[in-house]
Parts: C-alpha cells; structure tokens; sequence
C-alpha cells in the first residue's frame, strides 16, 4: 500500500479508483516509512453477511462496539451494503463496499474513506472543522457554515479579489496544537470539489458564514461560540474523541477571534471582512 502525510498522521491507505484521488492524494504521498501505525485499506465484495453483536442504531448507520473493535454498516434493501471496521486504536481500518448494491462505487469510497480518515484524525487529537480554510499572507482564516449556505463561493470571491489566496480545504480542515499555537492543515479528504493543498499554516480567526440581505460583522457572543464550534465539529462517535477535541475548542475560544458575517453573495461581502480582520493584526 502507498504511504501518505497528512498533517503529522502517517498512514497506509490503498483505493480501488481514481476518480476522487487522482490530482489530489499525490501531494500527501511519502517515501518514509517509520512510525506509520495506520492503515486504510478499501476492499471491493459481492455479498456482506449481518455482522455478530450488540447493534445500536435503528437505522443506517448501525453500529457494534466489542471489545477489540468497533463495527459501523450501512444496510440497503435490507442487506449490507457497507461495513466498516477498526480496532480501538484505529490501528487498521477496512472498508467493505458491496459493489451489487452501490451505484457510485467511486464516490462512496471517498466518502467513506474520508469519514474513517477524519475518525483517525479525531481520535490523535485533531479537530474537524465543517469550513472552506484559507491561508492569505501565509495566516489561515476559516469560514465556517452548515452545506448550501455559500462557503465555498464567499471564499472564491477571495480568490478573485486577492490572487494571493490559497485554499487550504474547502470542507473539513484539521486544526490541530504545535508549540502551544494553533495550526491548520489541508488533507485530500475536501469535499466533492477536491480542492487542498498539502500545507499548515497558523490559525488567525474563524468567520460563521450566514446568509444576509446586507453585509453585517458581529463578534459571536460569549454564549455562542462553543455551540457553534460543536454544530460544525465533525461530531465524534467516541468518549475518548471528544476528550481530546474538547481542549481544542477551548483553545480557540480562549485565543482566536470567531466573527459572525451575515454577507450578501457578493464581492463587497469580502471587502467588509477583509478589512475587519486587520483589527486582529492579521497581516493582510
């Protein structure tokens, strides 16, 4: 299996196709072979048998916990269509597509290699953030905000106004904790768009996206802040998970600035930001 970096997570992974990953993973990949503890791997089956166990759930996903490891399926035409499964320590991770029942093999490996990934992450004490991050002037900036709401599209204004902008994930970048600074880190893991770049740089301010009929800053209330961070957390399935996310969002309440925009889709929305943040002595 080929070797990939993300961040400081080494791990071994191996897919079936390249539609999600060609143009994208290459940049992740590495030679180094030491201290890699996680492997990925994607098997192709024809038929998967109801797993063994306590199942928690009533609908997909179902899950079962034992005592080496945890279960997560999914059932379609009530057979199992996917199955996923890992030791406690996320130490091996495979994943079951059962190809009779898939129509979008490709896209459903990248969605379900993605959600195993961001599991692993979580569990080393990575935080997944719902955002589209990026850095200008080499300092990050994340604009945070539920599917459907213009993330993407308010960031691309960025990219038009300000050629300079790189995006670092444009869906779920990790943000993580070196020398008591926060940083954020791109991964191949970036929406359908597939848009990253394999970089960390230091986390300046976070911006909640809301759609307005007028351009509008709000610094988010005290009340705020954490609750908004968890709503656009990738929630973790695991007590220990959330142990170690949770001084993470305490780290960024007690030292990044997180703003509400309510922006018109437009490039005036940028503008207004833009220059607010230099408050905040970010050197753009």
């Amino acid at each position: 299996m080929t070797k990939y970096q993300v961040a400081d997570i080494k791990f071994e992974f191996n897919y079936n196709f390249d539609n999600y990953f060609k143009n994208n993973i290459e940049d992740y990949i590495i030679e180094d072979s030491s201290l890699i503890n996680h492997k990925i791997r994607v098997k192709l089956v024809n038929e998967l048998a109801l797993p063994y166990g306590n199942i928690f759930g009533k609908q997909n996903p179902y899950t079962i916990t034992n005592e080496d490891k945890r279960i997560i399926f999914f059932k379609k035409k009530n057979q199992v269509s996917i199955l996923m499964k890992h030791d406690h320590d996320y130490k091996n991770i495979e994943i079951f597509l059962n190809q009779n029942l898939i129509k979008n093999l490709p896209q459903t490996e990248y969605i379900m290699s993605g959600i195993m990934f961001l599991e692993l992450a979580m569990h080393l004490g990575y935080l997944p953030i719902h955002a589209t991050a990026i850095s200008i002037s080499n300092e990050a900036v994340l604009f945070s905000a539920p599917s459907g709401t213009g993330k993407s599209t308010h960031a691309n204004y960025w990219k038009q106004l300000y050629p300079e902008t790189i995006f670092i994930n444009d869906d779920k970048p990790l943000i993580n904790i070196e020398n008591n600074e926060l940083y954020v880190y791109g991964s191949p893991f970036s929406g359908e768009h597939r848009i990253n770049k394999n970089i960390k740089t230091k986390l300046k301010a976070i911006v909640l996206l809301k759609q307005g009929i007028d351009n509008k800053i709000e610094v988010s209330n005290i009340n705020e802040i954490i609750p908004e961070l968890i709503k656009n957390t990738l929630n973790p399935k695991l007590e220990s998970s959330w142990n170690k996310i949770i001084p993470l969002i305490e780290k960024i309440y007690d030292n990044i600035p997180v703003l509400k925009l309510h922006a018109t889709n437009s490039k005036e929305s940028v503008k207004e930001i833009y220059n607010y943040l230099k408050q905040y002595k970010i050197k753009f």
